[in-house]
């Protein structure tokens, strides 16, 4: 289809999909050490073999102010790189990020930039994952369980003719009816807790961007969706590691139909969300 809107992708619209299990305590350090030697051994076989070390910031009040100073007493977690130039098949990516595991004290985030489909996404996330939360389980609390996708679409054709009403549902209640008509640049953030047996934070923020053209220097216009829900747990709550993933799995269930209240039907089709 010549000009338009169209995804990222040739068959769906996905650039970051990121996965993260908050604790509601930090990782005592002897327990962190374990984990990372888990994660470290689990991700060079997975081939994310590039290793960067985080730290973290402790904070000083005095008559001076707030200060923040990084605790220079030992690692306080490590993350894990693989990039599209480790893959023949995607030289001309460069040297960007294809996917990521990273842990430290308070959390722990599986990030890919290389979508495959769900079914694989899942099984890659636990294998990375899980052998983490089987070292912290029953030593640390899971506070929160977030699963999140940025999805983009670009207009192609003369900016003028960007039109949202053939990308976004003018119905759509999760959408500020002042985009439809806006002809620069807007945002649409929105959030609320919705009914369930577990406490759940949806996020949808939407954001219209000109950014540098793919193939020239002219402007191109995008529009990043961020879509997201949020699990809440007690934090005296014994939450399985079984019961992350179950949730990673719900989530994602639901992250779809939340896409499709926000595209009109044809795009929903074009990439994939129905039929």
């Amino acid at each position: 289809m010549a000009g338009g809107w169209r995804p990222i992708h040739d068959n769906h619209a996905i650039d970051v999909m990121a996965a993260v299990v908050r604790f509601a305590q930090p990782v005592p350090d002897l327990v962190l050490k374990r984990a990372l030697n888990a994660t470290e051994e689990t991700a060079f076989a997975a081939g994310l073999k590039s290793r960067h070390s985080t730290r973290g910031l402790e904070f000083s009040v005095s008559a001076g102010g707030i200060q923040a100073a990084s605790r220079e007493d030992g690692v306080r977690g490590l993350m894990f790189n693989a990039t599209f130039d480790d893959d023949p098949s995607n030289t001309l990516r460069g040297t960007r990020l294809a996917e990521q595991i990273q842990l430290d004290i308070g959390q722990l985030i599986y990030r890919t930039w290389r979508y495959v489909s769900w079914t694989w996404q899942l099984q890659r996330m636990q294998s990375l994952m899980r052998p983490a939360l089987d070292v912290l389980s029953g030593i640390v609390s899971i506070s929160q369980t977030r699963l999140e996708y940025l999805d983009r679409f670009m207009f192609e054709g003369d900016l003028a003719a960007a039109d949202v009403k053939s990308l976004l549902k003018f119905d759509s209640e999760h959408i500020a009816k002042h985009v439809f008509d806006a002809t620069d640049l807007w945002h649409s953030y929105t959030g609320a807790f919705v009914p369930g047996a577990v406490k759940r934070l949806e996020v949808v923020n939407l954001d219209a961007l000109d950014l540098p053209g793919i193939e020239d220097s002219e402007s191109t216009r995008w529009v990043h969706m961020t879509t997201a829900y949020e699990d809440r747990y007690n934090p005296l709550a014994e939450i399985p590691v079984d019961q992350v993933f179950k949730s990673f799995d719900g989530m994602h269930f639901d992250l779809k139909q939340l896409l499709g209240s926000l595209i009109t039907d044809a795009m929903a089709k074009r990439i994939y969300l129905k039929d």
